[in-house]
């Protein structure tokens, strides 16, 4: 038995209760239109960026209201790395990491998601994660060197970074539904956690698939986790539906609403299986930003009627803390939200990316 082997055994037996991830003791919140916090109507402060840091921009962050983390997708241009750093006060550059590429170290196709400190960066097409520490990033600049984990096999959908060395992902196999022809889904982990050592926890075994469904365009569901508080936040990208556990997997509270859960599906055997009315699919939660008391996720709430222009006049930002209490709402009138709404606490401001009228991204800025 190798080193790795024993490690990973040993690390099982640690986390034994991943096993018992069906857990459904928890909690179940039904959220109603008439008892939702009041909707705020953000007031914004339009932000103006250097072009080149948004050109073919993947993903924009603000960071403690001082730092824009910018995050490339393809290809760096006209910056030089795919994740730049910049301070919002001077202009200057606090870190490039990255190179474009499949070689050592280097990154392509990048998918992020930012919670608490911790940059998630997974590069799907090498299999490669990277747990990105902002603050030690900030404090050392060039000379901070990120763990990159390497991955056998990717079948993730949503993750999170839970330390410098380990991440959490939710399984783009699992499906908690009753569907004919879908019965191997629900046998199946609904998360994996994976650490620098190259562990599974719980094992991962490409046999276990068998006779499975792919279900990501159904059941996708994004994480955000906070290890001081012992929470992940889950939410599902389909399904009026968010979900928290502790860091053991045990359900602690299922919040479904205010939209009823009643979509139909279709089976195809080359796709996986979708919504089916005719009109596409319900669109829900999108990418969850968090710190240490909150989680911000954009609400589409496009249910039966899905469109740009609904999305447009319906989309929301949900404002949750770590037990899956819905504490606020917040809107921007007739703009789409996109994505990655984040908070700084120290000045009570939300930093956010709206759909220009030509269809381009902006950052804009609000006081809560």
């Amino acid at each position: 038995m190798n080193h790795k082997t024993i490690f990973c055994a040993a690390l099982a037996i640690g986390l034994a209760a991943c096993n018992s991830q069906q857990n459904t003791d928890g909690k179940i919140i039904t959220l109603k239109e008439d008892a939702l916090p009041p909707l705020q109507e953000l007031k914004l402060e339009k932000i103006d960026l250097p072009e080149e840091y948004t050109m073919g921009m993947h993903a924009c962050y603000v960071y403690q209201d001082s730092v824009l983390i910018v995050v490339k997708d393809n290809t760096p241009y006209p910056l030089r790395k795919m994740l730049t750093l910049v301070n919002l006060n001077n202009g200057s550059i606090i870190g490039e990491y990255f190179s474009f590429g499949r070689g050592p170290g280097e990154l392509i196709n990048i998918f992020s998601h930012l919670s608490l400190n911790y940059l998630g960066l997974v590069s799907y097409e090498t299999k490669r994660f990277v747990p990105f520490n902002l603050d030690s990033a900030i404090m050392l600049g060039n000379a901070y060197k990120p763990n990159i984990i390497n991955i056998e096999r990717y079948f993730f959908a949503g993750f999170s970074a839970i330390d410098d060395t380990s991440f959490m992902t939710s399984n783009f196999f699992y499906f908690d539904g009753s569907l004919p022809g879908c019965e191997a889904n629900a046998n199946l982990p609904e998360f994996y956690q994976f650490t620098k050592s190259g562990c599974y926890i719980p094992e991962y075994k490409e046999s276990d698939e068998n006779g499975a469904v792919y279900m990501d365009h159904v059941s996708r569901e994004y994480l955000s986790v906070n290890k001081q508080k012992n929470r992940m936040v889950c939410f599902s990208a389909y399904r009026p539906s968010a979900k928290v556990f502790d860091l053991d997997l045990n359900l602690i509270k299922r919040v479904n609403g205010p939209e009823p859960d009643d979509g139909q599906y279709q089976i195809d055997a080359s796709i996986g299986t979708w919504w089916d009315k005719g009109y596409g699919r319900n669109e829900y939660y999108r990418v969850p930003t968090s710190d240490d008391e909150n989680i911000f996720v954009v609400n589409c709430r496009t249910y039966l009627k899905w469109s740009p222009k609904l999305m447009d006049k319906n989309s929301e930002i949900f404002r949750f803390d770590w037990d899956g209490n819905l504490i606020g709402r917040y809107k921007a009138t007739d703009r789409r939200i996109y994505a990655y709404p984040t908070y700084s606490c120290s000045s009570n401001t939300m930093y956010l990316w709206l759909v220009a009228d030509e269809g381009e991204c902006r950052m804009y800025k609000a006081k809560l």
